[in-house]
């Protein structure tokens, strides 16, 4: 009856272990369920920017996005803002600068653009499009870079414009310095045909819904970690009782050795006992 009581309880951890641990691995597929159910919203028009919080000021501004691609609509956030996602970059953007779409685009964000270094030098990636910012890191010359926007900044190089790429390179994000850079590629404009609706249904806030399913790979494992321990200490206090059990089967000739030992000593006291009569 123990043995089938534990096995019943072995079977029990292991579907909770299962059970707990499924969320965490099927973060793609709820990744793709829950994206359906959002909405995506097309920029029509240049001067349309994603910004870091509700106010639309200019030190506001991750970056303005590329004409003709699209935003993924996260959260109605009040009555002037959609909070919002550009490949992975989630900030707002104001109801009036994009138009909500019925379909979900192929190729909603300008992905297959880069810029590289055109400076012998290499260029600093900036915390903000200003010289004087604070230096996120530094690239080299022909270094490709992940273009996402672009936005207004200080003019490094007399006669080469004020303007700076919002990029990416090796997961670290920040400006660089657009007038020494050059394109590897040509800009090209998303050409779909969407069906522009109005009011699209939109929770309050689904942004823990984004939390969830842009996890990073070890924070994945973090938690499938932490909700493996429990599981594993309930399974080793479990089957602890099972060791002493089976090591006292094992000693048992031991403890008989023993018995005779006292036996056999309390003989030789009840021998002293009779010699001394």
């Amino acid at each position: 009856m123990k043995v089938k009581n534990r096995f019943l309880t072995f079977i029990f951890i292991c579907l909770f272990v299962f059970c707990s641990c499924l969320p965490f691995y099927s973060l793609p597929f709820a990744k793709a369920s829950h994206l359906t159910s959002f909405v995506y919203a097309r920029v029509v028009t240049s001067n349309v920017y994603l910004y870091k919080t509700t106010n639309p000021i200019s030190s506001n501004i991750y970056f303005e996005i590329p004409n003709t691609y699209f935003v993924l609509l996260i959260a109605d956030f009040n009555d002037l803002f959609y909070k919002a996602q550009y490949r992975d970059v989630v900030g707002y953007v104001l109801k009036t600068d994009v138009v909500p779409v019925a379909e979900t685009p192929e190729n909603p964000y300008l992905e297959d653009y880069s810029v590289y270094v055109f400076s012998s030098d290499g260029l600093n990636i900036m915390s903000t499009p200003n010289e004087s910012a604070y230096l996120v890191t530094t690239t080299s010359l022909y270094t490709p870079l992940s273009f996402y926007g672009e936005k207004s900044g200080y003019e490094k190089t007399q006669g080469r414009g004020d303007t700076w790429y919002y990029i990416k390179v090796n997961d670290t994000f920040g400006y660089v310095y657009a007038g020494l850079c050059e394109d590897s590629n040509e800009r090209t404009l998303n050409l779909e045909i969407t069906t522009p609706i109005e009011n699209p249904f939109l929770d309050n806030d689904n942004s823990y819904l984004y939390n969830l399913v842009n996890l990073t790979p070890g924070l994945t494992i973090l938690l499938v970690i932490l909700v493996s321990i429990p599981s594993l200490i309930l399974l080793f206090l479990m089957f602890r009782p099972i060791l002493p059990e089976k090591y006292l089967k094992s000693k048992r000739p031991i403890v008989n050795r023993r018995e005779r030992k006292s036996k056999t000593l309390k003989q030789i006291e009840n021998l002293g006992d009779d010699s001394t009569l």
